[in-house]
């Protein structure tokens, strides 16, 4: 804290990684969505372990943001997962 109590500046690296990050996000949940609703990605299709890609998103995937493209789909109907 500096000048009476009040928070200093923000670091400039830091505000730069939350930029980053955050059009990271979207771009990866703008793509999602395109793969899926545009080219009709099939997304019940299953794999060889028996599970779909929204459950092996859910299990083991890196990101929230594809989670979150899937369940606003299927939420909005725009597949049936």
């Amino acid at each position: 804290m500096s000048d009476g109590g009040r928070p200093g500046p923000a670091c400039p690296t830091q505000n730069a990684a939350s930029t980053l990050f955050l059009a990271y996000t979207q771009s990866l949940y703008l793509f999602v969505v395109y793969l899926v609703r545009d080219l009709r990605a099939p997304l019940e299709v299953l794999d060889q372990s028996k599970e779909t890609c929204m459950r092996v998103v859910a299990e083991h995937g890196n990101s929230a943001g594809v989670l979150r493209a899937f369940l606003d789909m299927v939420r909005f109907g725009i597949c049936g997962t």
